[in-house]
C-alpha cells in the first residue's frame, strides 16, 4: 500500500524511482500472490512500457491484465485508479478516445461513492480532456468543464482543479470568449498569476 501511495510522486518528480517502484510491486505481487494493488501495479508496469520502450502491445496487454484482476477482485475502491491507468494512459494508444470517454467516467463515479476522490476528480479532469481531442462541441465541453470545476472546488481538490482551469480557459478561448485569445487569461485563469504561484510552490 505504501508503494502504491508514492508512485504519482515518484513518476512526477524522479522517473528513475517511477520505476523502481513499480517493478517492486509487480515482483512482490508474482512472488507473494496478489493483492487489491497488484491491479495498479499492472497497469503501471504498462505505463512503464510504453515510456520507456514504446511497447504498445505491452501496454494493452497489462492493461486487460489490471482490469481483469481488478474485477474479479470486486476491488471497488481501487477502481478508480485501475480505471484511470488504464483508459486514461494506456488504452487511448490503441482505443478510439470516444470509447475510453465513458469508462472515466464511470471511475469518476465510482471513485466518489467509495471516497476516493482524489482519483475520481482526475478521472474527470481527463475524461474532459479527452472530450476535446476527440473534437466534442465546445459548447458542451464548456459547460461540462465549468460544472466539474465546481466540484472539485467542494471537493477541495485545488491540484485537480487548477490544471482543470487551464484546460477552462483554453476552451472559452477557443469559443472566442476572451479578450486574448492568444493568452491563458480571462474568466477562469490568470496565465500571470499561474506562472508566479508555481515558482512560489518550487521555492
Amino acid at each position: 500500500r505504501f508503494m502504491n501511495m508514492i508512485i504519482y510522486d515518484s513518476y512526477e518528480f524522479d522517473k528513475k524511482l517511477f520505476a523502481v517502484t513499480i517493478c517492486e510491486m509487480v515482483q512482490w505481487s508474482i512472488k507473494f500472490g496478489v493483492c487489491s494493488h497488484s491491479a495498479v501495479a499492472f497497469a503501471s508496469y504498462g505505463v512503464l512500457m510504453l515510456t520507456t520502450f514504446e511497447d504498445f502491445g505491452k501496454g494493452r496487454d497489462l492493461a486487460t491484465s489490471a482490469l481483469m484482476l481488478n474485477e474479479r477482485l470486486s476491488d471497488s475502491y481501487n477502481q478508480s485508479e485501475v480505471y484511470l491507468i488504464a483508459w486514461a494512459f494506456l488504452r487511448p494508444w490503441t482505443h478510439l478516445f470516444s470509447s475510453c470517454r465513458k469508462h472515466l467516467l464511470s471511475a469518476y463515479h465510482v471513485g466518489l461513492s467509495v471516497g476516493d476522490q482524489g482519483h475520481a476528480t482526475y478521472n474527470i479532469h481527463l475524461y474532459i480532456l479527452m472530450g476535446w481531442y476527440a473534437g466534442e462541441p465546445l459548447k458542451k465541453l464548456e459547460v461540462d468543464c465549468r460544472t466539474r470545476i465546481q466540484q472539485m472546488k467542494e471537493l477541495n481538490h485545488t491540484r485537480t482543479m487548477e490544471r482543470a482551469l487551464i484546460a477552462y480557459q483554453t476552451i472559452l478561448n477557443l469559443m472566442g470568449r476572451s479578450g486574448k485569445p492568444g493568452e491563458l487569461k480571462g474568466d477562469a485563469i490568470n496565465h500571470e498569476e499561474v506562472v508566479h504561484h508555481y515558482k512560489i510552490a518550487q521555492r
